[in-house]
């Protein structure tokens, strides 16, 4: 069995060019029901390939309303070869029921600013609230410098019905080593209550499962702020416990509650959906 899915491992990121096409990524793309083969939209976030003369020609968008899927059985395992360097470096788009979640770009500055210069939103993350339009530019030219050497990073929240960026959400870290992940948002003040994080959160787990393939996500809220700990709760993630004093943050060490959702935890839902 460990010399199938090594062998699997090594097809899906060495495989051979045919026709412009590489042979492990279209066998992927045709083989969903193979939960050990199967990776969700493989071509969607890889990018051009660098093995061999051709390009792959890729899709770019992701849908975790459309079939849920579930992950692939060997996530913990295939971890310790996956390329997040090259998904980083190629974020794609995260398309849900109201939102569109996609690679940040200097443009969006603007309405960064209108929401990161609020105390309020600001209160309990660990940036301070943006005193200037500058200020904003230059943490956006910092995500996409992130973008560009492949770090884990952060897409930016997009309502589909104004085009407006209310938020960013994204991998503060990833551990290949023990295929786990941090991640951590923030959000317009007058967007909270409706939901809107929920559904981001929900479908940015989807993304971290499916197609990091990742076995743990984690995430960290002030216990002064329960309301961060309901919407990780509504998307399935369970309290772990209170870590106290853990993070310094505007002058004074304060305790935080940490949250988890496991693969295992992920794939019965999904099965669920699919009952």
């Amino acid at each position: 069995m460990m010399e199938h899915i090594k062998k699997i491992i090594s097809e899906t990121f060495n495989g051979e060019e045919k026709n412009g096409q590489f042979e492990s990524f279209s066998k992927l793309d045709d083989n969903i029901n193979n939960t050990v083969t199967f990776r969700d939209s493989p071509t969607g976030i890889w990018g051009n390939s660098t093995t061999g003369n051709a390009s792959t020609k890729v899709r770019n968008t992701y849908h975790p309303l459309k079939t849920p899927h579930i992950p692939n059985e060997a996530a913990s395992l295939e971890s310790l070869y996956a390329p997040y360097g090259r998904v980083f470096n190629n974020l794609p788009k995260i398309i849900t029921q109201r939102l569109i979640l996609r690679p940040a770009n200097i443009k969006d500055a603007n309405d960064i600013y209108e929401y990161s210069k609020d105390e309020k939103v600001a209160e309990h993350v660990l940036w301070s609230a943006h005193k200037s339009l500058g200020e904003t530019k230059q943490y956006l030219k910092q995500m996409i410098k992130l973008y560009k050497n492949g770090s884990p990073s952060s897409f930016v929240i997009v309502l589909k019905s104004t085009g407006r960026v209310i938020g960013t959400i994204g991998f503060m870290s990833i551990n290949p080593e023990h295929s786990s992940a941090e991640v951590g948002y923030s959000m317009a003040r007058d967007m909270w209550g409706k939901g809107i994080m929920t559904e981001a959160l929900k479908a940015l787990i989807g993304f971290g499962f499916q197609t990091l393939r990742l076995n743990r996500i984690d995430a960290m809220h002030d216990c002064n702020n329960p309301s961060s700990g309901r919407v990780m709760q509504k998307c399935g993630m369970k309290f772990e416990g209170c870590l106290r004093q853990k993070v310094y943050n505007k002058g004074k060490f304060v305790d935080v509650n940490l949250y988890s959702i496991l693969w295992e935890d992920y794939k019965k839902e999904i099965e669920g959906e699919l009952l």
